[in-house]
């Protein structure tokens, strides 16, 4: 059995093992005195595929908020994704086996992480 215990309403998680866990110390939900923490995100490498129309309208998105320094919103695989402006920018081009790939990429520190 899983250590995390999901807490109701809250999406908050309490894991009796935790490493940077904090307190709850004023609120009707929550016990008082219990260390609780949010669960660390696992590592993951996915590729998702988009019709053509999709793939212009979050490109279009993505120029949009790039031109106006802000930062960009998206959802890849149910997990929301906010990209600071300050992102590092990048173009990689791949060939191998006569097959050439081309990938845009954005970089970013997380916070805490």
């Amino acid at each position: 059995m899983s250590p995390w215990i999901r807490m109701p309403r809250i999406g908050i998680f309490r894991n009796p093992l935790a490493t940077r866990p904090w307190r709850c110390l004023d609120s009707p939900t929550l016990l008082p005195g219990v260390l609780y923490t949010m669960p660390t995100r696992r590592d993951r490498d996915l590729e998702r595929t988009y019709s053509r129309a999709q793939f212009v309208a979050k490109l279009r998105r993505l120029a949009d908020a790039l031109e106006e320094g802000a930062p960009f919103s998206i959802q890849v695989a149910n997990e929301r994704l906010r990209i600071p402006a300050d992102a590092e920018f990048n173009i990689e081009h791949e060939r191998s086996g006569g097959v050439q790939e081309l990938e845009f990429q954005l970089r970013w520190a997380v916070p805490g992480a």
